[in-house]
């Protein structure tokens, strides 16, 4: 199935605060695939916030750490019989698809972590698949500066509810060890229409052991009591001058079914995610996203590197990245390849040249998935503008003669085509 890139753009009529949607060296940035929905980590506080449905948090105007903040979470770590409880820290950085933290010493042993989005540069099907999975990476790397071996753990705690008792990510509020897994994982079960979620750990010492379940003795042994929790973890022993690398991988699966008749069809619409092409859970997406762990995380962490390496201002670098925040958060994709950003009709998340700027730069990455014309046909699968005048504005990215047909079913009272097209007439149907 192709991913069809088709931007439906309506009259702008609200206005986003600038501090609402600032990402560098404030509230972490958004971890996920595009139309998947996100998990943020905001390492000053040492707190996850969530927001896994459509619409995203931020359409409601709302910062996610206002009201999707998870009730208790974070990273904990263990070394040499020392332990610190959600780790904080003030050195860290949001480059998206990046975030950064530095967490300091514990026994001798450093703490840093890096978390990232499923995205990987270069065309092909591997490249496509990932970059639109419900996937949040985290990695701790682990460094002991002691002259002697030292065991060392860490752990990750995502409770699946608000404060309030709002679910996040879909399925059960608490997790559960899934004892399949050689104790290496969390599973927050739930069947349709509700979802589930899935929290999964590896390490890159092959005599590393794991624990799930709740937090128990951790920080005297480094070990979780397996059971039912909301955290997994990993230990093992460093070598003197040695690191470890635990990695973590939360990974969703929600549906969404209208209760509406929202495009006037005669019937409630049920689009849900793209993703839903490639996982039948959130364990499959899990599992699949800790398989290529290393080739995402060397991906997205080139996609910085090499923007952070030209010869543009800081700042000016620094924003570009961080302007790709619509491709994560805005976009919504459904199962049918339709996408669309959460902008006009509902409170604006962001610019139109922020919007345009990510919907570039993805398209650019992932050729494969770019806007395809003239096999626009996504309207006319779904028949969403039968019998009614349509505004469309539709910027056409794709290299080479483009020979645009519209499919959408209706009277197109304007149309605006960018990159060397013709305007079609007015007034067809």
């Amino acid at each position: 199935m192709i991913l069809n890139l088709v931007r439906l753009s309506i009259a702008i009529t609200l206005l986003a605060t600038t501090s609402l949607w600032a990402l560098a060296q404030t509230m972490g940035t958004p971890i996920g695939g595009m139309g998947t929905g996100y998990v943020k980590f905001n390492a000053r506080t040492g707190n996850f916030a969530a927001s896994g449905k459509a619409p995203p948090a931020a359409s409601d105007g709302v910062s996610e750490f206002s009201n999707k903040q998870s009730s208790s979470s974070g990273f904990y770590f263990f070394a040499n019989g020392q332990a610190v409880s959600k780790a904080t820290s003030t050195t860290e950085d949001a480059k998206c698809p990046v975030y950064t933290a530095q967490f300091g010493a514990t026994a001798g042993v450093t703490f840093a972590l890096t978390a990232f989005g499923p995205f990987i540069p270069g065309s092909s099907a591997l490249n496509a698949q990932l970059a639109v999975s419900p996937l949040a990476f985290f990695e701790i790397t682990a460094t002991n500066g002691n002259a002697s071996a030292t065991d060392v753990g860490a752990a990750m705690e995502f409770s699946n509810q608000s404060a309030s008792g709002t679910n996040l990510l879909g399925g059960a509020n608490t997790g559960a060890n899934d004892a399949g897994m050689n104790n290496a994982a969390i599973t927050f079960a739930g069947a349709a229409p509700v979802g589930n979620a899935y929290l999964l750990a590896d390490c890159d010492i092959s005599s590393a052991t794991f624990s799930a379940g709740a937090l128990g003795s951790f920080a005297t042994t480094g070990a979780l009591t397996n059971g039912a929790g909301n955290l997994v973890a990993a230990k093992c022993s460093i070598p003197p001058g040695g690191s470890a690398r635990f990695k973590f991988v939360l990974s969703w699966w929600r549906m969404f079914v209208s209760i509406t008749d929202r495009y006037g069809t005669g019937a409630p619409d049920s689009d849900n995610y793209y993703y839903h092409n490639f996982y039948a859970d959130s364990k499959t997406a899990a599992q699949f996203g800790m398989q290529h762990f290393d080739d995402v995380e060397k991906g997205a962490t080139s996609i910085v590197n090499r923007v952070m390496a030209c010869n543009f201002p800081d700042w000016y670098r620094d924003r570009l990245l961080n302007n790709l925040y619509p491709l994560i958060q805005n976009a919504v994709c459904a199962k049918n390849g339709r996408v669309a950003f959460w902008e006009g009709h509902y409170p604006i998340i962001g610019t139109i040249d922020q919007g345009e700027h990510a919907a570039l730069w993805y398209t650019f990455n992932w050729p494969s998935n770019q806007w395809r014309v003239p096999r626009i046909r996504g309207w006319a699968n779904r028949r969403i503008f039968s019998d009614k005048s349509i505004m469309i504005s539709i910027l056409l990215l794709q290299v080479g003669p483009l020979r645009p047909i519209l499919c959408a079913r209706g009277t197109i009272t304007s149309v605006t085509i960018t990159g060397g097209c013709r305007t079609p007439p007015i007034g067809r149907t």
